[in-house]
C-alpha cells in the first residue's frame, strides 16, 4: 500500500492506493475526490455527490491528471496505470510512483 500525506503540521492524507488497484484522492477538506475499487472507479464533486462512474477496463480518453497541493501529481490512465509523481521539497527533482495494479507485475 502506498499513501501519500500533505507535507505540513496537519499531516493530512491525500490519497492512498493498493497493488490491487483500489484507492482513494481526497479533497482538501477531507471528502473523498476519487475511489477506485478493483472493479470501478467514481469522481465526486466536492460536494460529494457522483460526477461521473464507470468500470474497468475502460480507458479514459485522455489521462486524469489530478494535482494534490504543491508537491504531488497522480496521474489515472486506467486501473492498471496509475501514476504518483513527488517533486522533492530539497533539490526539486521528480520521483514517480506506480500505483495502479500493473506496479505489481
Amino acid at each position: 500500500m502506498s499513501s501519500f500525506y500533505e507535507d505540513s503540521n496537519r499531516r493530512r492524507l491525500l490519497c492512498w492506493f493498493t497493488s490491487q488497484g483500489e484507492g482513494k484522492i481526497y479533497y482538501e477538506t477531507g471528502q473523498v475526490r476519487v475511489s477506485m475499487t478493483k472493479t470501478d472507479c467514481t469522481f465526486f464533486a466536492p460536494d460529494g455527490h457522483v460526477a461521473r462512474k464507470w468500470t474497468w477496463p475502460r480507458l479514459l480518453k485522455q489521462p486524469e491528471e489530478i494535482r494534490l497541493g504543491e508537491r504531488i501529481n497522480v496521474t489515472l490512465i486506467d486501473g492498471d496505470n496509475i501514476v504518483t509523481k513527488l517533486k522533492l521539497q530539497k533539490n526539486g527533482r521528480i520521483t514517480e510512483f506506480e500505483s495502479g495494479r500493473a506496479a505489481r507485475r
